[in-house]
């Protein structure tokens, strides 16, 4: 074995070692020898049966398998047994070749994953404090105003109905708030998994605008939807792009000058389909344009509402779910553009996806 690579090997703050093909220890790092309650001068009279029990011994063979027939470095996450510690952890099989490419030696590398996930743990529990003590309070100041709505305790003149309209609205915005929050979090952290379906991303978008009308005639503006297909069946969630669909024109509406039209283009090919908002508004530069779909909250001046940024985020983590891609862009004179573009499936793919209850 190279002398280099075995001095590195020993010099890593990790927890490493290499072995031959007939699972010989070769080297080790200082924390390999530490967990295995070892000394550095026995680790040559070792081989792995005599550190790990069968069901651990079974799990490395098996995952050494996959490097010898594909010669690549191989990873996986799971519960690490050693006999002095266990954690879970990231294992990660590499071969080191001769001169001819042929797998002499392979290494393996540990790294301890229980701080990160105990602090993915503290990170859910936060938000699902935070997202409780703020919803409850939330649903009964709303049930407060329906009952002052009905009449229940007493008539409302004009200017009182307007008022309690106004806190009601208020109090919806957060809720949306609230659940924007918890949506990208669990897109963050993987728990979100898409449902497909097929639909006519059409019908949906229409959908979109008819809930989006009252709002738009407060902006003075109005939606046109120009491409002449009437109909472009995907497979995709519906329930998450109609909140892609919903927080672009939502976006699009705040920036947008009044009586202009909000134009809304859809593109199929054998390759993909390209969503297209395009308006004429406050223009944005490049730079905005790179940052606009960054993590919570859009990095410009012109898109700086923390809700917008969430929603815009939101947006993107969902489109990246669908392995799509979402970005702003301008023509530097009158209009703005927000796209989104998913990958064409075939028949074969998308009755794959539609049969499978989560991806």
């Amino acid at each position: 074995m190279n002398d280099t690579i075995k001095n590195i090997l020993e010099n890593l703050p990790i927890c490493a070692y290499i072995t031959d093909l007939n699972h010989n220890l070769l080297a080790g790092s200082t924390e390999f020898v530490k967990v295995i309650n070892r000394e550095d001068y026995e680790l040559q009279d070792l081989t792995l049966e005599d550190i790990y029990d069968k069901e651990h011994l079974e799990l490395l063979k098996a995952e050494e398998e996959q490097v010898l027939q594909t010669g690549c470095s191989y990873e996986v996450e799971r519960q690490v047994i050693f006999p002095s510690k266990s954690f879970w952890g990231r294992v990660k099989h590499t071969p080191a070749k001769d001169k001819n490419g042929n797998i002499e030696y392979i290494i393996v590398m540990y790294e301890n994953l229980d701080p990160i996930k105990d602090s993915e743990m503290q990170k859910e529990y936060f938000i699902e404090t935070l997202t409780h003590d703020l919803k409850i309070p939330t649903l009964a100041q709303l049930r407060g105003l329906e009952l002052l709505k009905s009449e229940f305790v007493g008539g409302l003149n004009q200017e009182q109905q307007e008022l309690v309209s106004h806190i009601e609205d208020s109090c919806e915005y957060i809720l949306d708030m609230i659940s924007m929050i918890v949506n990208t979090y669990r897109f963050e952290t993987g728990a979100n998994k898409l449902v497909y379906e097929k639909f006519d991303l059409v019908e949906l978008l229409f959908e979109c605008f008819a809930k989006l009308s009252e709002i738009a005639k407060e902006k003075s503006s109005f939606f046109v939807y120009r491409t002449s297909i009437k109909k472009v069946i995907i497979a995709a969630d519906r329930v998450e792009l109609g909140k892609v669909i919903i927080n672009l024109l939502t976006n699009t509406l705040m920036y947008t000058y009044k009586n202009e039209p909000i134009f809304v283009d859809i593109n199929q090919t054998k390759d993909q389909v390209e969503f297209i908002v395009t308006s004429r508004g406050i223009l944005l530069s490049e730079k905005e344009c790179m940052t606009m779909f960054d993590s919570f909250g859009a990095r410009t001046p012109k898109y700086s509402t923390i809700g917008n940024g969430i929603a815009l985020y939101l947006c993107k983590k969902i489109i990246d779910a669908h392995k799509g891609r979402i970005f702003a862009s301008t023509d530097g004179e009158k209009f703005n553009k927000y796209t989104f573009i998913l990958p064409g499936l075939t028949v074969e793919q998308s009755d794959k996806l539609c049969n499978l209850v989560a991806v």
